[in-house]
């Protein structure tokens, strides 16, 4: 099994990786054992089951991402920067993984989210609870951004924010399905169109 001490952490991990690249269903508890290198038995130790499992790996990614979500939109910087920076952030990560021999995996939380709608009130209800953070961070931007005059000081923020974060995962999706980077070039200059920003 390896050192029981980082075998959650391993589960955790490989649940998630496999699950992101491929779909909730595809993947069985055996399956997530072998990638993790941990016996099945020590998987029901840590978690009562499959569910329970992707619950966690998605809570424990969004945690393990809130650091640099929150360098990136530092209330001290550029507002729109904010924006930028982190859809810079997103398609260096998508490079990197692409020349690691990966695919482009889109958004987890949307990706997971979108498959168990219907499947797993938990894991739904994760997922609404990550996306409605995630979001929290491109509304404050686009309201900073407003309250600096970077935007119209009339603009709806609510529904700008929305818009921009609909570009953002609706781009990711794409990527994903087509496994081309190219999409990701659309991320800046169509928020950029959205938000009615010229420069």
């Amino acid at each position: 099994m390896g050192r029981t001490s980082d075998a959650r952490e391993r589960l955790l991990y490989a649940a998630l990786d496999l699950i992101w690249t491929r779909t909730y269903d595809a993947v069985g508890v055996e399956a997530i054992c072998q990638a993790a290198e941990v016996k099945k038995g020590s998987f029901y130790h840590f978690f009562a089951s499959k569910e329970d499992l992707a619950a966690q790996a998605l809570e424990e990614h969004w945690e393990h991402s809130l650091p640099a979500m929150r360098r990136i939109f530092a209330a001290e910087k550029d507002p729109l920067e904010r924006l930028f920076d982190y859809f810079d952030q997103v398609r260096r990560l998508n490079v990197e993984r692409r020349a690691g021999g990966g695919c482009i995996c889109g958004c987890p939380y949307l990706h997971v989210g979108a498959e168990m709608v219907q499947g797993s009130e938990r894991i739904t209800r994760t997922v609404h609870r990550i996306l409605a953070g995630h979001f929290a961070f491109f509304r404050q931007a686009i309201s900073d951004a407003r309250d600096a005059a970077k935007i119209d000081s009339g603009a709806d923020v609510a529904l700008l924010a929305r818009a921009v974060f609909a570009l953002f995962e609706g781009t990711l999706v794409l990527a994903r399905v087509h496994n081309d980077l190219a999409y990701l070039d659309d991320l800046i200059p169509g928020t950029k169109r959205i938000l009615g920003v010229t420069t």
